[in-house]
């Protein structure tokens, strides 16, 4: 297992990628978009660099894992997935927070509470297959309702996210 990890220096948040080298396949863990407060866009810059540190490798995305709904970031699984594929995955508590949101922030009937947007919808105790990699999930609301820690093993390391 090799965990690589991507400072996104503007949010002082991390993207990561966890890969089963042997198998070449992979996960990104919490992809950043970049945002531009004043003129209210948002760019690719620093979440291609790691599309292309999987192209690199020739790995395989299996898995876009959300930890949670970020306020600290935008969230750049969409163009992930636009480009190299793979499963969108949040916790099953993520409708309660759109929810909120959509009441919070005066969203329109367009924006879908019903966690459509995503694939895998984890719920606690619940495992994933990375590879050789067992990704456990830990329900650990906090930060938001839909907050999720995912344990990945294997037979040498355990990380954390």
């Amino acid at each position: 297992m090799q965990v690589h990890s991507f400072l996104h220096s503007d949010t002082e948040t991390y993207t990561h990628v966890l890969a089963d080298v042997q198998k070449q396949v992979c996960a990104i863990v919490d992809p950043v978009l970049d945002f531009d407060a004043k003129s209210g866009r948002t760019g690719t810059t620093s979440v291609n660099e790691v599309i292309e540190f999987v192209r690199e490798h020739g790995w395989e995305l299996v898995y876009i894992i959300e930890t949670h709904a970020h306020a600290d970031h935008v969230s750049g699984a969409a163009h992930v997935k636009e480009l190299l594929g793979g499963q969108l995955v949040i916790g099953q508590h993520i409708t309660e927070v759109q929810k909120t949101f959509k009441q919070i922030f005066n969203f329109d009937t367009s924006f879908r509470t019903d966690a459509s947007q995503f694939d895998i919808l984890t719920d606690d105790g619940e495992t994933l297959a990375l590879g050789d990699i067992t990704i456990t999930v830990m329900y650990v609301p906090g930060h938001t309702r839909a907050d999720m820690a995912y344990v990945a093993a294997d037979d040498e390391k355990t990380v954390v996210f």
